[in-house]
């Protein structure tokens, strides 16, 4: 299966993406839909006007709230996204956590709101670790369908699991002999491999918008992802 078509069943049934590109700027999602990103994941809350139907149907557009915002502002916040997008719905809303247990569950009472509504299709949050996540779901009516995260332990990744909440994860560039070596002989850039080698994993990855990137489909054989995981690891 290509990059492209490579997607993963969220926990309320809807189908996501898991290659995404990252941008801050409305006027660099035709970059990102050129580099392969069909999942295009908005940075900010000060995006202008963004015009779907003229991108493309199939794009699957993430938008982020930050921690700074309230419970009191966050209907008001969805809903101007809404109309500046010219969109009957959001595709995906994550909540960055605060420190402040009560603001997170208060927000995201209000995102249930508008899911419930039709107004957002999938909720998730970000940077929720193990025991804000248990303290979010005592309350929570609807579960989150993934949680964005850097790092991810043991305890925290089997409860995930459990609890069918997708893992989302920026990528991060590494480099190495072995990247470098399978790299020449797939004659493409290590960073290629790097990403192909993280996109078997059952995670959404995201890479920051590149200038003229474009994502290229390899396949890589059971030995070489070990021999990737073994220099990853070393």
């Amino acid at each position: 299966m290509a990059i492209f078509d490579e997607a993963v069943i969220l926990n309320d049934g809807c189908l996501m993406p898991k290659f995404g590109v990252s941008i801050t700027k409305n006027a660099d999602i035709n970059k990102a839909v050129k580099c392969g990103g069909r999942l295009i994941n908005l940075i900010g809350n000060k995006n202008n006007a963004i015009n779907k139907s003229e991108i493309s149907p199939q794009i699957f557009l993430q938008f982020n709230i930050s921690k700074e915002i309230t419970a009191d502002n966050i209907t008001i916040f969805i809903l101007e996204k809404l109309k500046s997008a010219h969109l009957q719905y959001l595709d995906l809303v994550v909540m960055e956590a605060s420190e402040d247990d009560e603001r997170n569950i208060q927000v995201w009472q209000k995102l249930e709101e508008l899911k419930i509504k039709g107004r957002i299709k999938s909720i998730g949050v970000s940077d929720l670790y193990l025991d804000g996540l248990k303290g979010l779901l005592e309350k929570a009516k609807v579960k989150p369908v993934l949680d964005k995260l850097n790092l991810v332990d043991p305890k925290l990744e089997e409860f995930l699991n459990k609890q069918k909440i997708q893992v989302e994860q920026d990528f991060v560039e590494e480099n190495n002999d072995t990247l470098n070596d399978i790299a020449t002989v797939k004659k493409v850039d290590p960073i290629q491999v790097l990403l192909r080698y993280n996109l078997f994993e059952n995670k959404i990855i995201l890479m920051n918008l590149k200038d003229d990137f474009q994502v290229k489909d390899i396949n890589l054989t059971p030995e070489e992802r070990q021999r990737i995981e073994n220099s990853l690891r070393s």
